[in-house]
């Protein structure tokens, strides 16, 4: 992270406990923030952390609301992630950005091979998009 100068990185299927969590930010303290989630009904898969540049970030007072996602591989299962994220987010504070490993492509040029992904779970992502004023920073 500090010689790419990488200011936010998310990162999927860490395998973090709390525990590690708590070690880690205490290494790393003067450089590195790292946050992570755990589900407890599946402690070996699905985790993401979310680890944070302290000497990239800007203002202290400055703030970003970051979404890190990981959605099923399945495309039924992935269409639904979408949804059920953007009905759950209505009502909640926006994010400005969601980071993470999509497990589809929003257009076939994206994948390699190019490839096209189930037209719902695009469609899924695409409405969650439009609702939240967001843009594909690959497209700039």
């Amino acid at each position: 992270m500090r010689d790419d100068k990488i200011t936010i990185l998310v990162l999927q299927e860490t395998h973090l406990t709390q525990d590690h969590t708590t070690i880690l930010n205490g290494i790393f303290s003067d450089s590195l923030l790292i946050t992570s989630s755990l589900d407890q009904n599946h402690p070996h898969s699905k985790e993401v952390a979310i680890v944070f540049n302290k000497r990239l970030l800007g203002s202290k007072n400055e703030k970003i609301n970051i979404l890190g996602v990981y959605p099923p591989n399945d495309p039924t299962e992935n269409k639904h992630f979408w949804e059920t994220i953007h009905d759950s987010i209505i009502n909640l504070l926006q994010p400005d950005v969601i980071l993470g490993d999509f497990n589809f492509v929003e257009d076939p040029l994206d994948g390699l091979p190019a490839h096209f992904d189930s037209p719902n779970t695009t469609e899924a992502w695409c409405s969650l998009k439009f609702h939240l004023h967001l843009t594909n920073g690959w497209r700039k």
